[in-house]
């Protein structure tokens, strides 16, 4: 990641001002150039051209790309702007303004995020912005649900002490993205994690370590459920109900 400004922008004056040539999130009041390898672009596309014809298919309501930015908050109230690596939106709302930027207000239908090197980026801070803070601390504990291919209740998982980027050093692994707290204090109904680098906690991906695809509901009181799907599993997601694609089929792309 690359960081372009240094005094703190709010979300307008990071569309004003972000360069029209590459792909970029306001971070913190500041403009951040979000590059990725062409192992993490490919596993990004495969998922964009499938839900892409799932669209086509059952000609349902949402576009699908890899360009969109929308505003969110941290538990701070701070503005940022964020672009997942691939995201449906629904289309009404989409075309609402077709002569717009392609920034939004409004929360997406589904979020994926692929694993990067900048993984303390995208395990930790996009977490803040989508989950509601509990307990003691900045952070204090967020509510997980905790499961493999198979829903499952509520587990209370340590965040780290501190805003912004994770403490955690870098043998045991990232947390969730501090996205994954903006995320859902947006509403944003389905968001994926695909860890293909298997580079997060052993306490999500086994000791050893198995890549892995997140995947995040949220349920009636605004909070995110997990499941996760490794191997052969098919991938089960509420948006594509008849997706047939395997974890593995998304992890090895």
């Amino acid at each position: 990641m690359t960081t372009f400004t240094k005094q703190k922008l709010t979300f307008e004056q990071f569309l004003e001002q972000c360069p029209e040539e590459g792909f970029y999130e306001l971070v913190n009041g500041e403009i951040v150039e979000v590059r990725s390898t062409r192992n993490h672009d490919d596993v990004a596309n495969l998922l964009l051209f499938a839900f892409n014809d799932e669209i086509r298919r059952l000609n349902l309501n949402y576009v699908v790309n890899n360009t969109a930015v929308f505003k969110t908050r941290t538990a701070e109230g701070i503005e940022q702007g964020r672009k997942p690596d691939v995201s449906v939106i629904n289309k009404d709302i989409w075309r609402a303004n077709r002569n717009a930027y392609s920034a939004l207000e409004e929360p997406i239908q589904l979020a994926v995020e692929v694993t990067s090197t900048n993984w303390e980026d995208d395990y930790i801070d996009k977490l803040d912005e989508k989950l509601h803070p509990q307990g003691d601390g900045v952070f204090g504990h967020w509510e997980l649900g905790i499961g493999h291919g198979k829903e499952n209740t509520n587990a209370l998982c340590p965040m780290p002490q501190a805003a912004g980027r994770t403490t955690s050093s870098t043998h045991k692994g990232m947390e969730f993205p501090a996205a994954f707290n903006e995320y859902q204090r947006l509403g944003i109904k389905e968001y994926w994690i695909v860890d293909y680098l298997a580079i997060g906690l052993r306490e999500y991906l086994g000791n050893p370590k198995v890549q892995t695809v997140f995947v995040f509901l949220l349920d009636a009181n605004g909070k995110y459920q997990r499941t996760q799907f490794r191997g052969a599993e098919i991938i089960v997601s509420a948006t594509f109900p008849e997706l047939t694609l395997t974890a593995e089929q998304v992890l090895t792309a």
